[in-house]
């Protein structure tokens, strides 16, 4: 039998590092201090192993029983607030005395009864989100004398009461008069009154995993206003003066309406919103506070009466991390 000579396989093609991108993760304290965790040069460090709390928050399920019925019947579920676990090393190689100021500057960020934000950036997506948390302190054992060393490993153990991440807030605004810009004239918070932009064809998109809470905003001037979600309406009877505006938190821990002192976006300052005063006993009728359902967009009812705008702003919740 005639032998058949053996074919060294071609070398596959090397995988371009653009595809590979490690995830970012950054923490805000409380006291506005910000920290890098996946920078190693940075002086706090994730280490490799035991991070929790980036998949999904654990859910209650309540069922019903009954002798007639085989299984159960499901009746309803809710997220529980959700426990991170931050394995880290923090670490200043210039003295005993630097080690110790940075040590103390950095836990100086964390806090038990004020919350600091965890934000990720998924390797090569471009997007983040956030989620706030709560410091849970605990006691910690050291093995050696850390400013002898000038570093030492952590577990932080935190909580987050909502435990839903948040994406990028989406922003929307319809007018009844006159383009307005609400954010910077340049930039990623743009938010301009469009010509499309008709109230007869008003919709939101909730890419989220959660149903979401809408803030809808007034400005004056308006007569009369109404915002919500087909027959589920917030209605604003009175006169919203040039000037101000009315700020509607549907969010069930919120549900307040505030009118503000506004000063329009100049160029690349924000709107202003100031001299909150609470108006929600005002609204008259049935106030019916409305979502925007997860993964849909939902054609919106609103309406005002003058020559004023309606802005809304919804901040999508995921259960993940990514």
């Amino acid at each position: 039998m005639a032998g058949i000579a053996y074919a060294v396989p071609a070398p596959s093609a090397p995988v371009p590092a653009a595809l590979w991108v490690k995830t970012g993760m950054t923490w805000t304290g409380h006291d506005g201090t910000v920290w890098d965790l996946t920078d190693p040069n940075g002086g706090v460090c994730l280490l490799r192993d035991g991070v929790e709390g980036l998949h999904h928050p654990k859910f209650t399920q309540w069922v019903r029983k009954g002798p007639a019925v085989p299984g159960q019947v499901f009746t309803g579920a809710i997220a529980e607030e959700r426990n991170v676990v931050l394995p880290l090393a923090v670490f200043e190689d210039a003295s005993s005395k630097a080690w110790i100021e940075h040590d103390r500057r950095f836990w100086k960020s964390m806090h038990p009864r004020r919350q600091g934000t965890l934000t990720v950036s998924p390797g090569g997506t471009g997007a983040k989100r956030s989620i706030k948390l709560r410091y849970i302190p605990e006691d910690h054992a050291y093995d050696t004398d850390p400013a002898t060393r000038r570093w030492a490993a952590y577990v932080a153990l935190l909580v987050a009461d909502q435990p839903f991440w948040t994406g990028t807030t989406v922003r929307a605004a319809w007018g009844a008069g006159g383009a307005q810009e609400f954010y910077e004239t340049v930039g990623p918070q743009l938010v301009n009154i469009m010509t499309g932009h008709t109230m007869a064809n008003a919709a939101v998109s909730n890419d989220g995993d959660e149903d979401a809470w809408p803030v809808w905003t007034v400005i004056g001037p308006s007569t009369a206003a109404h915002a919500g979600v087909g027959a589920d309406v917030v209605e604003v009877p009175f006169v919203v003066a040039a000037g101000k505006a009315v700020v509607i938190d549907t969010d069930p821990r919120v549900r307040t309406a505030l009118e503000c002192d506004y000063t329009p976006a100049t160029g690349n300052t924000p709107a202003l919103f100031t001299n909150p005063v609470d108006r929600t006993a005002d609204l008259t009728g049935a106030v019916n506070w409305a979502r925007i359902p997860a993964g849909q967009t939902s054609p919106v009812n609103i309406s005002i009466t003058g020559g004023g705008a309606m802005l809304v702003e919804l901040t999508p919740l995921y259960w993940r991390a990514w």
